[in-house]
């Protein structure tokens, strides 16, 4: 039997194959009845307003630490502290100091439908500056690697990627420990 937070990442899983699909133009590992099952169940429940999605917490080493978008600890960084970078790529972008990744420097999507839609994933935070273009969907991927490492292994030898990504640790205790820690020599560039 599945616990309810593995349940819950694989509903994950399956929201970002659907907004891969929608949004993003990619191709989802699902068959065209279930991603056409999927859309009108979430267009039903997301028009009726009655769909929200709570981010579970997970112990590790007696620290809790939430899933979500800059709600966890993330290289020894804290979810403030991530999140305070963002204001700084924006105005990086919008200067024209660093450009925006084209393409996902992981499985290589490059048609987004929408401007913006390859982030730029940041390892170390202290360089806000330096990254990896990542889609949506290797983006969440990346993140959920610790409470998925199966999917993010699967979407790795999918894609045959083999730069930067195949480095990044699968142990959960990594999100609490400073970069240079884990990965003392860095992470090889793309």
């Amino acid at each position: 039997m599945m616990s309810a937070q593995e349940r819950f990442a694989d509903f994950m899983a399956l929201l970002e194959d659907l907004h891969g699909l929608a949004v993003e133009g990619q191709h989802p590992d699902l068959t065209e009845e279930i991603s056409k099952a999927l859309c009108a169940s979430l267009t039903d429940g997301l028009a009726r307003g009655k769909r929200q999605i709570a981010h579970p917490t997970v112990k590790m080493g007696g620290v809790t630490v939430h899933r979500g978008w800059c709600r966890s600890w993330y290289n020894g960084w804290s979810p403030e502290e991530r999140q305070a970078t963002i204001p700084i790529q924006r105005a990086a972008f919008q200067q024209g100091l660093i450009a925006r990744p084209a393409s996902c420097s992981i499985c290589g999507f490059d048609r987004p439908a929408t401007p913006g839609a390859i982030t730029l994933h940041v390892e170390e935070y202290s360089s806000p500056l330096v990254g990896f273009g990542c889609c949506g969907r290797c983006h969440a991927a990346l993140h959920a690697r610790f409470v998925q490492p199966a999917r993010w292994v699967r979407l790795l030898d999918r894609v045959g990627h083999v730069g930067w990504a195949r480095e990044l640790t699968l142990d959960p205790v990594s999100q609490l420990q400073p970069f240079k820690q884990t990965y003392p020599g860095g992470l090889r560039p793309t």
